[in-house]
């Protein structure tokens, strides 16, 4: 019944698919953009740092500052991978930012859904809300690695879903900001 539940609801949805695909397509993507597949699985093997650095630097983060202006840079810049990674000729040092924004990203939007219900909600009911919230992560992040494929079946590569994707990111990030004061 509170509007909060349901700006965290959309945001975790449009962050989880935009990121559900781009991680398990990435290094198809960057195949397409000219990347020799050992260079692009370096790439890729990248991610695992960069979550583990989301993971650790949010909760940081998060224990000093508002979690939604926390949040805004971290869920948002993988927007720039997409438009870099989009079109083709990304470089190998921006492959790896790209990579490594969205690693930081994903290290985050986990972690950063049973923050927000513990600190808007409560424990009372904590496990009921973390479950609904945590529902569209787990719905948008196995139905997009698909949706992903089906775009690149449909047009040859994956720029018109990169292009979608930047949208859901900065949209995500952009609706914890009106989540207002714990």
């Amino acid at each position: 019944r509170d509007a909060r539940f349901w700006l965290i609801f959309a945001s975790v949805l449009l962050i989880a698919f935009a990121y559900g695909g781009i991680f398990v397509h990435l290094q198809q993507i960057l195949e397409l953009n000219g990347f020799a597949k050992p260079l692009a699985r370096d790439v890729v093997s990248s991610l695992a740092v960069a979550i583990l650095v989301g993971r650790v630097g949010t909760g940081f983060l998060l224990d000093r500052f508002w979690a939604p202006l926390v949040t805004l840079p971290i869920l948002s810049l993988p927007a720039l991978a997409c438009v870099l990674l989009a079109g083709g000729g990304v470089t190998l040092p921006l492959a790896y930012v790209s990579a490594a924004v969205v690693g930081l990203a994903a290290g985050a939007e986990t972690d950063l859904i049973a923050y927000l219900a513990a600190r808007y909600f409560g424990m009372k009911h904590y496990g009921r809300i973390y479950g609904f919230l945590y529902l569209p992560f787990g719905i948008a992040s196995a139905i997009s690695p698909a949706v992903y494929g089906w775009s690149r079946d449909a047009t040859g590569d994956y720029d018109a879903m990169l292009h979608v994707a930047t949208g859901l990111f900065v949209l995500g990030a952009v609706l914890l900001l009106f989540l207002g004061r714990y």
